[in-house]
């Protein structure tokens, strides 16, 4: 699946209008997990948001959102809210209010431009005199 959908948002984003390879691409992945087709006539926005949809539901707990909001750069606006969990050891049975508390696991905090980029080790900017490092670190 990803290599259909890699392939797709590459002739996405390289043309003005999305082809028959892009739609092709996206159907099949679709189709196999018995969805319809996607709508035809969509611009090169609307199918930019079905691809990154579609991305993010078949290779969900595949660790790709991560690199896929960074690339896309978008992470400012998804990489900032909190984490919520269940506090499944508050309760007793399912049937116990308190199983269900949402409980708030992470705030995140993310600074752009910062956080799109990683740090690069001091031990590597040691090594060459003219490694600079990434902006914020």
């Amino acid at each position: 699946g990803e290599m259909y959908l890699n392939y797709a948002e590459a002739l996405n984003e390289a043309r003005n209008t999305p082809g028959s390879e892009v739609y092709n691409s996206m159907n099949a992945i679709r189709n196999r997990a018995g969805m319809p087709d996607l709508p035809a006539g969509l611009n090169v926005s609307q199918m930019r948001d079905a691809i990154r949809n579609e991305r993010r539901v078949e290779l969900a707990f595949e660790t790709h959102r991560y690199f896929d909001t960074h690339r896309w750069k978008i992470a400012a606006q998804t990489d900032k809210s909190p984490v919520y969990g269940m506090n499944v050891s508050a309760g007793t049975s399912l049937q116990d209010v308190n199983y269900y508390k949402r409980t708030l696991i992470e705030q995140r905090v993310f600074e752009s431009p910062k956080h799109y980029l990683f740090p690069i080790p001091q031990s590597e900017i040691d090594k060459n005199p003219n490694m600079v490092q990434n902006p914020g670190w």
